[in-house]
């Protein structure tokens, strides 16, 4: 019985983890310069009581390829969010198949990995 619930909740984690999408607001999205990926930005809502006037929501990034695939979005174990002042998109930094999107945070596109310091 306790192999079940062990092999359950490994099951169900894993679930959960596969389809965490975070809520946010579609805010802009940035093209590759040959059109083959869209970084697709999303703003995260705050409370209005936990806001100061010159707060800048948190944000976070969805990497698609030129037919709407997901190629890179957060996980429930890496959500990769940043402050929207931050963003700064570069594409092909240094001839390297990665997308910046701010000064230390990018997607590796080959791996779709999400990289956030």
């Amino acid at each position: 019985m306790n192999k079940f619930k062990i092999a359950f909740s490994i099951t169900f984690f894993f679930l959960f983890c596969s389809c965490y999408n975070p809520k946010g607001e579609f805010y802009t999205k940035h093209e590759s310069p040959k059109g083959e990926y869209v970084l697709e930005v999303y703003q995260l809502k705050l409370s209005s009581s936990f806001r100061t006037h010159g707060d800048s929501p948190n944000a976070y990034v969805i990497l698609k390829n030129k037919e709407g695939k997901i190629i890179s979005k957060p996980s429930i174990i890496n959500k990769c969010n940043f402050i929207l002042n931050d963003l700064s998109v570069e594409w092909f930094k240094h001839n390297e198949n990665k997308v910046h999107y701010t000064n230390i945070s990018y997607i590796d596109i080959d791996l779709g990995e999400m990289i956030c310091l």
